[in-house]
């Protein structure tokens, strides 16, 4: 154990470190031509899908949104760090420079707005869009403005909103759709002379008025759902969500449906792997009309699945 004095500068070196790791090997010098792994290989930044270090040789040379909006949001999260004090710290030596780190994200974004039309993005998936509009708008924050782009992404989410707030052509999971759009609409708000903050409104109401379900503790993936699989992405994008609920918007009681959410799907429902002694003996001591077992999911991301039981132990699936 490391004396409190030091532990959190300490655990602030180590993370600041490996992300600068990661970057150089994904992004800079890693890969079979040494201009970054997971780069396409022709001096840009477009992202290949998959690569396997052990050839080493690209498996998967599609590029898809996801990647590249997921990537442009660490990279702005890199570049608040660097230019902040990396996690409230100076790094005297870091190893790529915040100005390099700054040019990486420039690229990262100018590469997601060619690739990837607001329309084309909308088509694959609501939820995809609601990822690249928070990617924008935190990466707006960090480079000055990017309105335009956050407004073409945004009308967009206006033309598959229904009247109740609802998102149309999302993920299997409806909370998660909500979660991310929501939260991304916010971030977009975040620009000057940019308001989605009404929209947002309606989209996060949804997802908390309609898909809570507050005797199982967590969202249903849909209005009408009796079997809830919820995946780590989805149990972060409603996160994501509750917490631009909270933060941004205020929404009285947020806090406590997150308390008992994150209770009984990260700890009851065993997708917090590193769960604190307390919460275990207090999953014990409660009863609950739902059993939550681990399944096997199809796109290999720890899920968990709630099915009405009238038991309250938990069970391990495969």
């Amino acid at each position: 154990m490391l004396p409190d004095d030091i532990a959190a500068e300490f655990r602030s070196e180590v993370l600041s470190t490996l992300a600068q790791i990661g970057i150089n090997a994904a992004l800079i010098a890693g890969g079979p031509q040494e201009n970054g792994a997971l780069t396409a290989g022709d001096d840009s930044l477009e992202l290949v899908s998959g690569f396997r270090p052990s050839g080493p040789e690209i498996t998967d040379a599609t590029p898809r949104v996801h990647h590249h909006s997921a990537m442009l949001w660490f990279l702005s999260d890199m570049v608040s760090l660097a230019q902040g004090g990396w996690f409230g710290y100076e790094n005297p030596e870091p190893l790529i420079p915040a100005e390099n780190i700054q040019q990486l994200t420039d690229g990262m974004f100018q590469t997601t707005r060619s690739q990837f039309a607001p329309a084309d993005i909308a088509s694959q998936s609501t939820r995809q869009l609601g990822q690249t509009l928070g990617a924008v708008g935190w990466y707006g924050t960090q480079a000055g403005s990017n309105e335009l782009q956050s407004s073409a992404l945004a009308k967009q989410v206006d033309a598959n909103l229904d009247d109740n707030g609802l998102v149309d052509n999302g993920s299997p999971n409806q909370a998660a759709t909500q979660g991310i759009v929501g939260q991304g609409l916010l971030w977009a708000s975040e620009l000057d002379g940019v308001d989605h903050t009404d929209t947002a409104t309606d989209v996060l109401g949804y997802m908390i008025d309609e898909l809570w379900d507050s005797d199982a503790g967590t969202f249903k993936p849909g209005a009408n759902a009796d079997t809830y699989a919820i995946t780590a992405r989805d149990a972060g994008d409603i996160t994501g969500g509750l917490n631009a609920a909270d933060a941004v918007l205020e929404r009285s009681g947020v806090k406590d449906t997150f308390a008992r959410f994150f209770n009984q799907t990260f700890n009851r429902g065993r997708l917090q792997r590193a769960e604190r002694p307390q919460s275990r003996m207090r999953t014990r001591n409660t009863r609950s009309r739902y059993l939550p077992r681990l399944v096997a999911n199809t796109d290999r991301q720890p899920s968990t699945t709630l099915q009405s039981s009238t038991t309250p132990p938990l069970t391990s699936g495969p």
